[in-house]
């Protein structure tokens, strides 16, 4: 957006967001008092500018692709996918995916293998 205090835009053409809290993290970050935890509240301020102009683009355009899961206990699912611009095929909910344990997004092979697929499709 060219806000002051940030580098210049670069170009991303695909980006993927796994269990990202674009609407803010689960209930119980609101009792947060202090730092990043309390910047992650529903409605915090740093949530409300990060939304303020709809969802990030590079120069050129990003393809972005959402994973959330109904099992995260920390990222709600819809917070996940609050992205206003990304079409529902690029929308990935799963059922059993937890944020934590051994069984965690980054530890799933469906995740993963769905990860590289997108990245890897012609888009933008």
């Amino acid at each position: 957006r060219g806000d002051a205090g940030f580098a210049p835009m670069i170009a991303v053409e695909d980006a993927a967001s796994v269990a990202g809290p674009h609407n803010g993290a689960a209930w119980f970050s609101n009792l947060c008092l202090w730092g990043q935890c309390k910047t992650m509240q529903p409605g915090h301020a740093d949530i409300a500018w990060l939304n303020l102009s709809g969802d990030a683009h590079s120069i050129g355009g990003t393809e972005w692709t959402l994973y959330g899961s109904t099992a995260d206990w920390v990222v709600p699912w819809e917070s996940a996918m609050h992205m206003v611009d990304v079409p529902a095929e690029r929308r990935n909910t799963y059922s059993d995916v937890p944020h934590n344990g051994a069984d965690n997004f980054m530890n799933d092979t469906q995740v993963l293998g769905d990860v590289a697929e997108a990245l890897a499709k012609p888009g933008v």
